[in-house]
């Protein structure tokens, strides 16, 4: 379904008829938008979406809570998609797509520069396998409740930055490595050089 700026869907799943945020009284709460009466739980293509997440743990708890819907009602559509599984070291499910290539398992994380509104930190229920904790009030205040832009050192969150005067600065919340200090700075100029384009 297509809908026009100011939209929302009257219903997921079932009609496709929508409603302007005006005709809305001029707001479009959460829970204008519900599931439809015709939804099937079996089948894959609704709320699950698309099998092409990448290694993401817990897709069944995931989905449910994006969706609003009790684990029990999607985790057995998830359990018929074709997808390898594994384990991680706390035995948490990972999921792939079949065929995906696999990195070499010594292949260490990259390091990222994770955007503002980067979807890997807005996730629906807190978990701290990317941003401890500890941190969260540095990423998410008053101040700034849209997020600060983060980066990623072995595949968690240290630190913030910001383009400034055709530079990336970024800032640690704890002292980092050496070696990974000089991978951020490669990667801050790349980053840089894409903002100048």
């Amino acid at each position: 379904m297509r809908l026009d700026a100011g939209q929302v869907p009257d219903q997921v799943g079932g009609r496709t008829a929508s409603r302007s945020v005006e005709e809305l009284g001029g707001r479009a709460p959460a829970t204008d938008v519900i599931v439809g009466e015709r939804f099937d739980p079996g089948h894959p293509g609704r709320s699950v979406g698309s099998a092409g997440d990448r290694a993401r743990p817990d897709r069944s708890r995931d989905e449910a809570s994006w969706a609003g819907l009790p684990v029990r009602t999607l985790a057995p559509v998830v359990e018929r998609l074709p997808l390898r599984r594994f384990r991680d070291d706390r035995g948490g499910e990972l999921l792939d797509l079949p065929r995906a290539p696999l990195p070499d398992p010594d292949t260490p994380a990259p390091v990222r520069f994770l955007p503002t509104w980067e979807a890997l930190l807005l996730v629906h229920a807190r978990r701290t396998e990317v941003l401890p904790e500890s941190y969260r009030p540095l990423v998410f205040n008053t101040r700034t409740p849209h997020s600060m832009s983060t980066f990623l050192v072995d595949g968690m969150v240290p630190g913030t930055w910001r383009h400034e005067g055709g530079c990336i600065r970024w800032e640690s919340f704890e002292p980092l490595l050496r070696v990974a200090g000089r991978k951020l700075e490669d990667e801050a100029k790349r980053l840089a050089a894409f903002h100048a384009e």
